[in-house]
C-alpha cells in the first residue's frame, strides 16, 4: 500500500513539473523561430527577387519569399522593398494570399504567423475651422507620448476644373512644427474643391513619417504596382490626362512634397483598368490623376504608405502559444515597425 501510494506521488509531482518545463521548451521554440522568420522576411528579397515591381509575376511564379529591396549591398540591410510590402494588401489587384507566403517560408501546418507594419510616429489629422485648417498630432508609437520639434509638411492635391477640363491643382506648401503637446496647425487656406488628396511629411531629427490621406466620398482607391497603375474597371482615365507623382525630399526648412507629371498609355481592361506610366520617379509617394464614372468626376489615388496587417483571419491571433518579435525599418526613407507575430498550429 506505501509503494502505491509513493508511485502515485511521484508520478503527480513529475507531472506538475514537466507541464511548466514544457510550456517553457515550448515558448523558447517559438521564439527561436519567431527570429529566424523575421530574420529571413526582412533580409531575403525572395525569388524571384524583383517580384514586387514586376507585374507579370503572380503568387504561383514565387519560389522564395522576402520582402527586402533587391540588392547586392549590405549597406541596405533592413530596407524594405514598398512594391512587395503593398502586395501583401489584400485589395491589392496582385495580391500574395499569406497561405502562399506560408509554404514559400517552409511553416506548413505546423505554424501559423502574421505581420503588422506601422510607422514609427503615430500622426492624427483634425480639420479645425473648416476642413482646410487641420490640426496635427504626433505621439510615439511605443509609449503614446508627444513628440515636439518635429518639423512637418503638408500639401493638398484637389480636382477642379480648368475651363471644362478637370485637371488635378496642389495648394502651397504648408509647413509648421509641434509644440511640447506634440501639436500643430497647418493652414491650407481657401481650396476650391471638396474632392482632395492630403500628403503630410514629417521630420524628428532624420526620422521621416509620411501619411496619404484621401478626403471626400469622390476620391476612389488606386494601385501602383512598379510602373502598372490599376484602378477600378467601373472608372476610366482619358487618354490626354497627365498621372500626378508625388513625392517627398529633403529640403533646409523640412520635408518637402512635390510632384512630376507623367504620361501613360491603356493596356488592360477587366475587373481593373491598367494603365503602364511612361515614367515613375525613384520614391514615389503616391500617383494621383482624374478619372470618371458615368459622367461624374473622381480622383483616382495610389498610395505608397506602407502601413498594413498581413494575417490569416482575425487579428491578433487568439493563440495561447504565441510569441512576438519586431524590427524597425526603412521603407522609401521612411520608418516603419515591423511586428512579427508567431504561433502553433499542431504539436
Amino acid at each position: 500500500m506505501i509503494l502505491v501510494f509513493i508511485l502515485v506521488t511521484s508520478s503527480t509531482l513529475v507531472y506538475l513539473v514537466s507541464d511548466p518545463l514544457r510550456a517553457v521548451s515550448e515558448r523558447e521554440q517559438l521564439k527561436v523561430t519567431a527570429q529566424k522568420l523575421l530574420t529571413q522576411i526582412l533580409l531575403d528579397a525572395g525569388a524571384p527577387a524583383d517580384w514586387g515591381g514586376n507585374a507579370s509575376v503572380t503568387a504561383d511564379d514565387l519560389r522564395s519569399f522576402g520582402l527586402a529591396e533587391e540588392s547586392e549591398s549590405t549597406r541596405t540591410a533592413y530596407v524594405l522593398d514598398v512594391d512587395k510590402v503593398l502586395r501583401l494588401n489584400r485589395s491589392n489587384p496582385l495580391h500574395i494570399p499569406i497561405q502562399t507566403a506560408n509554404n514559400l517560408l517552409g511553416l506548413g501546418r505546423d505554424f501559423g504567423f502574421a505581420l503588422e507594419i506601422t510607422p514609427t510616429l503615430r500622426v492624427d489629422v483634425v480639420a479645425r475651422n473648416g476642413s482646410n485648417e487641420l490640426e496635427v498630432s504626433l505621439r510615439s508609437e511605443y509609449a503614446g507620448l508627444p513628440v515636439s520639434n518635429a518639423n512637418v509638411s503638408g500639401r493638398m492635391y484637389y480636382l477642379s476644373l480648368n475651363g471644362s477640363t478637370p485637371m488635378v491643382h496642389d495648394t502651397i506648401l504648408v509647413g509648421n512644427e509641434t509644440g511640447p503637446d506634440g501639436r500643430c496647425v497647418l493652414n491650407f487656406g481657401d481650396v476650391p474643391s471638396d474632392v482632395k488628396v492630403l500628403i503630410l511629411a514629417v521630420d524628428h531629427y532624420g526620422v521621416r513619417v509620411t501619411e496619404v490621406y484621401g478626403l471626400g466620398t469622390l476620391v476612389v482607391p488606386a494601385y501602383l504596382v512598379g510602373d502598372h497603375f490599376f484602378l477600378d474597371g467601373e472608372y476610366s482615365v482619358s487618354p490626354s490626362t497627365s498621372f500626378s507623382e508625388i513625392t517627398v525630399s529633403e529640403s533646409t526648412y523640412g520635408p518637402y512634397i512635390g510632384r512630376v507629371l507623367s504620361d501613360a498609355r491603356s493596356v488592360a481592361n477587366g475587373s481593373y483598368r491598367e494603365y503602364m506610366l511612361a515614367h515613375v520617379v525613384p520614391s514615389v509617394l503616391a500617383v494621383v490623376t482624374v478619372c470618371e464614372r458615368e459622367g461624374v468626376n473622381y480622383l483616382a489615388l495610389a498610395s505608397r504608405v506602407a502601413s498594413l496587417t498581413y494575417s490569416p483571419g482575425a487579428f491578433p491571433p487568439p493563440y495561447v502559444f504565441e510569441y512576438e518579435v519586431e524590427r524597425v525599418v526603412m521603407v522609401e526613407g521612411s520608418a516603419y515597425r515591423v511586428k512579427l507575430y508567431i504561433w502553433r498550429l499542431s504539436w
